[in-house]
């Protein structure tokens, strides 16, 4: 029995969809309003919450396995850590962390600070163990679905950069992989990439030709790119998202490195980007 936080997400789900479809049973996390897809057949649900302890404990009740994902925060690591504190006490088998790109004590994302310590916790911990660090996951380029539909550009400030965008899918067929093959995988730090490294222009030019209708990159200055983003975001989001950006413009964050780690572990090259936008293509069509 695998417990699945995070699993309403988008991600989440499809970690759930291959755990089920490997032949695991999956029990998932989910508070009173989250709304659970309706095929998940057979898959438990357990009431809780990151933030409360108590209720963790209860969740892992008979479960061997624990995919942890937590929401983008700067606090993340105090939930992980009672996750991870939870699965100690109960005696889960293994814990798998989906962490991020580059954590580090000293980054300026402090989403990827708090992914840091959460990682030192579970290697501390007395548990067995695997980290999955995705190289910037393609779902966030839908957060350029708005200015794409409205205006067909995307604005950034990250230039003519290079990054290896992961399929979701593709993290969660490592996930899977994962699971099915404990031992092989304890205490490994698997980096999942996408199998090319592209620029935002390569990602316009891509979605030129799937809408049919032009779409440019336009690489603006910080002040712009900050002016266009205070929409409700939170100040960390926003100056994290910066420097994303600006680390994928000077090549610091080596967000441009390709691993191969999903073919070694699942079998498969890893999907290209040009299916993923395939499948979200909608998102990005003018309305008109």
């Amino acid at each position: 029995m695998i417990l699945v936080t995070g699993a309403t997400g988008r991600t989440g789900q499809r970690v759930v969809t291959h755990l089920l479809s490997s032949g695991q049973a999956v029990r998932i996390l989910v508070r009173a309003h989250s709304v659970v897809p309706g095929d998940w057949d057979g898959v438990e649900r357990a009431a809780g919450d990151l933030d409360d302890p108590a209720s963790l404990q209860q969740a892992m009740s008979g479960v061997d396995g624990l995919f942890l994902l937590s929401p983008m925060d700067p606090d993340l690591d105090r939930f992980e850590r009672n996750a991870i504190d939870a699965a100690v006490l109960v005696g889960v088998a293994h814990i798998v962390k989906l962490s991020t790109t580059k954590p580090e004590p000293d980054s300026p994302i402090s989403w990827w600070r708090a992914h840091w310590r959460a990682e030192q916790h579970l290697r501390a911990c007395e548990r067995p163990w695997t980290i999955l660090r995705p190289n910037g996951i393609a779902f966030f380029l839908l957060d350029f679905a708005r200015d794409v539909r409205e205006h067909g550009v995307m604005r950034t400030t990250a230039g003519d950069g290079r990054m290896a965008l992961v399929d979701p899918d593709d993290i969660a067929a490592v996930a899977a992989c994962v699971f099915a093959d404990r031992a092989r995988y304890t205490g490994a730090v698997l980096d999942i990439t996408g199998p090319d490294a592209v620029s935002y222009a390569d990602v316009a030019r891509i979605l030129t030709a799937l809408i049919g209708r032009g779409v440019a990159h336009l690489d603006v200055s910080v002040d712009e790119a900050r002016a266009a983003m205070r929409d409700g975001r939170p100040d960390w989001e926003v100056e994290g998202v910066l420097a994303n950006w600006l680390m994928t413009r000077d090549g610091s964050g080596g967000f441009d490195g390709v691993t191969g780690e999903v073919e070694r572990v699942t079998g498969r090259r890893a999907r290209e980007l040009r299916g993923f936008l395939r499948a979200h293509v909608e998102a990005f069509r003018p309305l008109v």
